[in-house]
């Protein structure tokens, strides 16, 4: 698999907990995923299809 470089930007963040209850409440907070829904897109998808419906798809041409 070839490398492809790629710039980002890091946001850094101050938050006003240690990681592991910073992580906690993100947890909490993000919906979870539905696992057997994804497994379902991706077996009746093409790949391309697929990458396209993702939210990031600065990969999807790879």
């Amino acid at each position: 698999m070839p490398a492809v470089p790629h710039e980002v930007v890091l946001l850094e963040i101050p938050v006003d907990a240690d990681f592991a209850d910073f992580r906690a409440e993100f947890e909490r907070a993000v919906p979870r995923v539905d696992h057997e829904r994804m497994e379902e897109i991706i077996a009746r998808s093409p790949w391309q299809a697929t990458t396209r419906a993702a939210p990031c798809t600065s990969w999807a041409a790879t």
